[in-house]
């Protein structure tokens, strides 16, 4: 039997080119489901304590007051402000967040009025089955979920465990507070990330390694601090200290919270001030 190379060879490429763009694969249902939702990343998740993916299941525009001429007004749906189901990718619990569009930023989809469209990707034959069974299900790459950092900010959380990161830190400091304090998963451990994040920040500010006591101290001299949050430092050094080479102690939930704190009101006043200052001075030029 005689074959044809060429149309072999054509056949390869096509099926090559299919394979680039689909990852065909079993799913169980909710696994399926999930590798199409959109998603924000690294968020802390006030039920687990875990920094977190939080995906999002359903939303739904919030509504926004227009006048009409007069004292005449009508209420209409926002096409940028949605307020957003979301579930955690490491403890399934729900996450209500209002979002809204970035200001002059990139538009996910468009025109712009198709984003409700684009964010509830969850339909009626998504979810029908109760029965977990597997599947075989072809998956377009380009149709997995989005992060939506890219197009949306977080305006408010529900619930709100007050944990919002401090605006502005340098992406070390960042990392530490959010790897160390709010990923931590007992009082213990989100003591000693105070400490190793307010390391962090001596070295940053001071520009040298040394004794932790001795760039606390540094960094009053250097004006960093005033002689008032020196104390403050001080505070979280002895509780991180004992934390990290006192096996006997244990701490509190409260008072781990005390200390997680007294250390974002110090990233504050070193980092999240100084750039809201200047920023507000900018505005008035």
């Amino acid at each position: 039997m005689a074959f044809n190379s060429r149309s072999n060879s054509s056949r390869q490429q096509e099926l090559l080119a299919r394979l680039s763009r689909l990852h065909i694969t079993t799913f169980k249902p909710g696994e399926a489901i999930m590798a199409i939702l959109h998603y924000f990343k690294d968020l802390h998740c006030p039920n687990c304590n875990r920094t977190s993916n939080f995906q999002l299941l359903q939303s739904s525009p919030l509504t926004e007051r227009r006048p009409i001429g007069g004292e005449r007004f009508k209420w209409v749906s926002s096409t940028k402000i949605f307020r957003g189901l979301f579930i955690c990718s490491d403890c399934n619990s729900p996450l209500t967040m209002d979002i809204c569009s970035r200001e002059n930023g990139p538009s996910p989809v468009k025109p712009a009025d198709d984003i409700y469209a684009f964010l509830n990707r969850l339909k009626l034959a998504s979810v029908d089955s109760t029965t977990p069974s597997c599947f075989r299900v072809t998956i377009d790459m380009d149709n997995l979920g989005h992060d939506l950092d890219a197009y949306f900010t977080i305006i408010k959380k529900y619930p709100d465990a007050g944990d919002d990161i401090p605006d502005d830190l340098p992406e070390l400091i960042y990392r530490h507070y959010v790897e160390y304090i709010l990923g931590a998963s007992s009082p213990s451990m989100i003591v000693t990330g105070c400490r190793n994040t307010l390391e962090a920040v001596c070295k940053d500010k001071t520009g040298s390694d040394g004794k932790l006591v001795n760039l606390i101290n540094k960094m009053t001299e250097t004006g960093v601090i005033p002689e008032a949050l020196k104390q403050w430092a001080h505070t979280i050094r002895i509780f991180g200290n004992e934390a990290v080479h006192d096996s006997s102690k244990f701490f509190s939930h409260e008072e781990a919270m005390e200390i997680k704190n007294i250390t974002r009101q110090l990233l504050e006043f070193i980092y999240s001030f100084p750039v809201r200052i200047e920023r507000m001075r900018q505005s008035k030029k």
